[in-house]
């Protein structure tokens, strides 16, 4: 059952990152074109913090007006990754079960986890992770 579930079985082992130097409009390119909702930050091989598509588009204007753009633009010249990431996040291992993850996602209202063994990150796991696995055992 779900208490004996690693998050190893169902988390995004190909995990797009970007380093803590990265400018906004790398982090832009991923979350819209890529269609990434969570990217951890690394300094030295090492998770320090990660960012999310609502971390990001609170900053921005999106598509609200015709010059949207050019103003969004515009703030991402003004600020900086490390302005917007959260630092330190908090972080499983592969071996952490689904249920522990999930009470995780409750007790902290978070949608993502890195997922590091001994010091490397190993995957991500997402809300979207743990539904799309329930949504495939429901089927069967």
């Amino acid at each position: 059952m779900i208490n004996n579930i690693p998050v190893s079985e169902i988390m995004t082992k190909e995990v797009v990152t970007v380093d803590v130097t990265a400018d906004l409009k790398s982090i832009h390119h991923i979350i819209m074109n890529q269609n990434i909702r969570h990217i951890p930050v690394m300094e030295k091989n090492k998770v320090t913090g990660i960012i999310s598509k609502t971390d990001y588009l609170r900053l921005t204007f999106g598509t609200i007006f015709e010059d949207a753009e050019q103003t969004n633009e515009a703030v991402m010249e003004i600020f900086e990754l490390n302005d917007l990431m959260v630092r330190n996040p908090y972080t499983v291992s592969s071996e952490t079960t689904i249920l522990v993850v999930m009470e995780i996602f409750i007790s902290h209202e978070f949608h993502a986890v890195p997922v590091v063994d001994n010091g490397k990150l190993v995957g991500i796991l997402s809300v979207s992770d743990v539904f799309r696995y329930f949504s495939e055992k429901l089927k069967k």
